[in-house]
């Protein structure tokens, strides 16, 4: 069955607009000791609470002395259909860089991180990538009919299947800022 959608605003809980990724930190400055560690008591914010659709998380590795070498974060948690999804963010490279997971998440149930090679100055951070979750399943990109950035449409947008479940990201050309409106709508499908 196909039903088309009305347009959706991807906008905060409230309706405001999304904040800029690099100001939205759900675990700030994290120092690794080697073993697998639980962060989830100490996540500040939960996605839900930045974006109605969901967010897609980021890892941003800070290594001063390029000592590390390794780095993840195993993220578990609920989309925003309410079904359970995970992904984990890695990295075996030594230097500081960011890394984007794919998952929209509307929920973390749990978070667990892991750093071999962290001295003092090492720090892993989690944070929203400027990549949006869409609020509809769909089977293709094809589905999603229009993506708008304030007034403008987006041709074609950019849009990534996560999974075989429906689930869907839009990677947007301009970053929410904290001023720009987000909105989409398409064709949504029976998975």
């Amino acid at each position: 069955m196909t039903i088309l959608l009305p347009e959706f605003d991807i906008c905060q809980p409230d309706g405001t607009v999304l904040a800029s990724p690099g100001s939205a930190e759900f675990l700030a400055d994290f120092l690794p000791t080697g073993a697998i560690q639980d962060v989830f008591a100490s996540l500040v914010a939960q996605p839900s609470e930045l974006c109605i659709a969901g967010c897609v998380a980021k890892m941003v590795v800070t290594d001063g002395d390029n000592s590390i070498t390794s780095a993840r974060v195993k993220l578990t948690g609920i989309d925003v259909f309410g079904r359970a999804v995970q992904e984990e963010i890695s990295t075996n490279a030594a230097g500081t860089n960011t890394y984007s997971g794919t998952v929209p998440f509307y929920t973390y149930t749990a978070t667990v991180a892991q750093g071999v090679g962290f001295t003092a100055t090492d720090r892993i951070s989690l944070g929203l990538a400027p990549v949006l979750g869409l609020p509809m399943m769909i089977s293709t990109a094809g589905n999603v009919l229009v993506a708008r950035i304030d007034a403008a449409i987006e041709s074609p947008p950019t849009i990534a299947l996560v999974g075989t479940n429906g689930l869907a990201t839009w990677t947007p050309s301009l970053a929410p800022n904290g001023a720009r409106r987000f909105r989409a709508y398409g064709y949504t499908v029976a998975l």
